[in-house]
């Protein structure tokens, strides 16, 4: 039985809201929390919608900061040209995944770049395409060294991630989800000897097939 048309919400019951910046910024608290917390809805001006967001708290002024805060980014996002709600990066991803798949007969770097981003995908949360930094980039690698097998990763390794990072970035631009790709933290190699990286990755592909 299809209960979709028949089922009605009931409406979220507020128990207090706040209007700031002539209506672009409205925060509002909901009944049905145990511990009702602040919720914000910001709107800025040249931009269709708004951004409706979770301040996380109870204080009625740190989540006016929190909201304030919000329409700043905001509008700096919307005068720099970019959507006001942007894509987020493992969304982007996702899609990006897709397109790869579509290849009936993939290289062997494509599968293992399919199975990088998938993996790390989820590391990523909310985070805006618009919002991606160097800062990321580091913070992605010290997760992937967490998580390897000796707690550490090879600057090859390493350079793998980045080239296909680089990639997906690139198709991000093609997309217009972004206008630059980021910037990338320098990675020295652990020996002098000069390689290009289709030798590394020839390197890489040849160490993985013999552990599969």
């Amino acid at each position: 039985m299809d209960l979709t048309d028949k089922r009605k919400r009931k409406p979220k019951e507020i128990l207090e809201n706040k209007v700031f910046r002539d209506g672009q910024i409205y925060l509002f608290r909901r009944a049905d929390y145990k511990k009702p917390i602040w919720f914000c809805r910001v709107k800025v001006p040249g931009a269709k919608g708004y951004v409706s967001q979770s301040t996380k708290t109870t204080d009625e002024h740190e989540a006016f900061k929190f909201a304030d805060n919000l329409y700043n980014q905001s509008l700096v996002r919307v005068i720099g040209g970019q959507e006001l709600n942007g894509k987020r990066v493992s969304a982007a991803i996702s899609e990006y995944v897709d397109t790869l798949k579509l290849d009936l007969t993939p290289k062997f770097s494509t599968k293992l770049r399919i199975k990088f981003l998938e993996r790390v995908a989820p590391s990523f949360g909310k985070l805006m395409l618009s919002d991606f930094t160097t800062a990321n980039i580091i913070d992605l690698y010290d997760h992937m060294r967490s998580i390897a097998r000796n707690g550490s990763l090879a600057s090859n390794t390493i350079q793998r991630y980045s080239t296909d990072l680089k990639q997906f970035f690139s198709w991000c631009i093609e997309k217009g989800y972004i206008q630059t790709v980021p910037k990338f933290p320098k990675v020295k190699l652990e020996s002098n000897i000069d390689i290009n990286d289709t030798q590394l990755r020839s390197a890489i592909e040849g160490q993985v097939r013999k552990l599969l």
